[in-house]
């Protein structure tokens, strides 16, 4: 019986560690996920205006 609680308890464990790391691994995916999406969403918000001016002075020298 003290065998089956050893082998419960490393189960647990095992188990546990294993979902922590696929648990963060799935987290810093979608953190990194997010953060290219908010990247992709801002940057352009912030870049429009210098791009459209960018823009027009190159079809100006074209």
């Amino acid at each position: 019986e003290a065998l089956t609680l050893v082998l419960n308890k490393a189960l647990i464990l095992s188990v546990t560690k294993v979902l922590t790391l696929s648990l963060s691994h799935f987290l810093t995916r979608s953190l990194n996920f997010i953060l290219t999406l908010s990247l992709a969403t801002v940057l352009p918000l912030m870049l429009t205006e210098d791009l459209m001016l960018c823009l027009t002075q190159a079809l100006n020298l074209v």
